[in-house]
């Protein structure tokens, strides 16, 4: 059995921001499919797109920041569907794990 410190120690390594690598977005595809629009609630790695509209290209991996008004164009005249794929993704041994909600 772990000490109260060993175990307190153990538990702070899951807080360590270095650790959590995070995200939570919205994903809307587009008539191209190296294009999506996403909404991001959270993106630990890339904390400027966190509460932020882009367009992302898969392809060459770009984000460009678009303001709302700009994404829901996208959205509207180049979607597929209006309805989003949510994703919850963690980064971890290597690679995102991702949990993918189809509203």
């Amino acid at each position: 059995m772990e000490s109260k410190g060993e175990l307190r120690k153990h538990i702070n390594t899951f807080f360590n921001p270095k650790r959590l690598c995070r995200v939570h977005y919205l994903k809307w595809v587009l008539t191209d499919p190296d294009w999506s629009i996403r909404y991001f609630w959270v993106f630990d790695t890339k904390s400027e797109y966190a509460r932020s509209w882009v367009l992302k290209s898969h392809s060459r991996k770009a984000y460009i920041v678009l303001s709302q008004s700009e994404a829901l164009d996208f959205i509207r005249y180049r979607g597929t569907h209006n309805n989003p794929i949510e994703i919850h993704g963690v980064y971890a041994k290597g690679k995102y794990h991702k949990q993918i909600i189809e509203h």
